[in-house]
Order: structure tokens, then sequence, then C-alpha cells
């Protein structure tokens, strides 16, 4: 008697330690969509400002470019 006592207690103890797991395991996911929810937008809006950030620098790049070109020509001429 004692030993099927043990025994369901065991069965218990492991059938709660699983559920504990799954619930933990369920809100995980349930935080990780929520976060991905709520920062998408944020994240789309920073990378259009470092898509204009790039196409800004690479602007001034051609601009420096073109001058040093310039530069050089007008030393030529000298």
């Amino acid at each position: 008697m004692l030993m099927m006592n043990v025994d369901q207690k065991e069965r218990e103890i492991l059938e709660g330690q699983r559920r504990y797991r799954e619930q933990v395991a369920s809100q995980y996911t349930a935080g990780y969509t929520d976060a991905e929810e709520k920062l998408t937008p944020v994240i789309d809006e920073l990378q259009e400002k470092v898509d204009a950030a790039n196409q800004t620098i690479a602007e001034k790049d051609a601009t420096i470019a073109n001058l040093k070109a310039e530069i050089e020509d007008l030393k030529s001429k000298k």
C-alpha cells in the first residue's frame, strides 16, 4: 500500500514538472511574439533612417570624389 502511494506521488510530481515546463515554454513564445509585434515597426523605421543616412553618405562621397577630380584637373592646368 505504501509503495502504491509513493508511486502515485512521484507521478503527480513528474506531471506537475511537465506542466510547469510547458507553461514556461508557452509564456516564452507568447512574450517573444508580443515583442516581435511591438518592435517590428520600430525596427522598420530605424532601418529607413539608416538607409537614408547611407544614401546621404554615398552622395557626399560622390561629391568629394568629384571635387578631388576637379582639384587635380586644376592643378594639372597650371
